[in-house]
């Protein structure tokens, strides 16, 4: 008996933790009281009160964007591609001046001294310069093919070294060969000569005298090659290069003009 009453005792102890205790409410004349002096915080909530119906939302209509019409709609050109009205002037023909700039990046002071320097090139040394200048964000077209335009225009005459050259990102400038010294000049001292007048071009900060600079080492670089050229000759018993074809080899070196 006496384990039983313990039992029965702790059973209704226990039941009376697990009850809740009963939530707070409002007597009448209290919140009425509190209603007249405005909105009670949580006093919908301390009554018996049906809670209100909330909005229904109504459905989202569908937005109707007139398509445009076909004559409105311009095919529109990125800003960094060469417009078109100055292919031409790139590409149709051999330029006559070894600086290319129909687009007038230079100054006409900067055009006429990098002209005279590239000039000053051409009568030192049997190997010319060309330079075409291009924006530092301009792209060539797809249906440019530089190489193809370096064989077509230089495959005869004198040789060339032509640089397609980017002002202000002299980094993406692009060095081709005319194909009478593409065999010959090994593409290591093709890369060097590129490398090494690129470098010289970042020691300056203006876009201009980058140029300059560039121009400086691609002429040195240039001379490089007119050297091992001469030195491989020699080798193969033909005349310095430049004086006459060398009929030994694969490769065969056109006459100077």
């Amino acid at each position: 008996m006496r384990r039983l009453a313990i039992c029965l005792w702790l059973f209704t102890s226990i039941h009376g933790w697990t009850e809740e205790p009963a939530l707070p409410m409002w007597h009448a004349d209290e919140r009425k009281a509190w209603e007249t002096k405005g909105w009670v915080a949580g006093g919908l909530l301390l009554s018996n009160d049906p809670l209100p119906e909330q909005p229904k939302d109504e459905p989202v209509k569908e937005l109707q964007v007139e398509q445009p019409k076909a004559e409105e709609v311009v095919a529109e050109v990125p800003a960094s591609v060469i417009p078109e009205k100055f292919l031409p002037q790139y590409f149709a023909e051999k330029p006559e001046n070894f600086l290319v700039d129909p687009q007038g990046l230079l100054s006409p002071e900067d055009y006429r001294n990098r002209l005279e320097f590239l000039k000053y090139h051409s009568g030192d040394s049997s190997i010319d310069l060309y330079i075409y200048l291009f924006r530092g964000d301009q792209e060539i077209p797809g249906e440019v093919r530089e190489e193809e335009i370096v064989e077509r225009f230089f495959s005869y005459g004198r040789p060339a070294a032509v640089v397609y050259y980017y002002l202000g990102a002299p980094q993406r400038s692009v060095l081709y060969l005319s194909p009478s010294l593409t065999e010959a000049v090994p593409s290591v001292e093709q890369r060097r000569a590129l490398q090494s007048s690129v470098m010289q071009a970042f020691e300056k900060l203006k876009p201009t005298e980058q140029l300059e600079a560039f121009l400086v080492q691609a002429s040195i670089r240039v001379y490089w090659m007119e050297r091992l050229l001469n030195a491989q000759r020699e080798e193969m018993g033909c005349p310095s290069f430049g004086e006459q074809a060398c009929q030994a080899g694969k490769t065969e070196f056109p006459e100077t003009a």
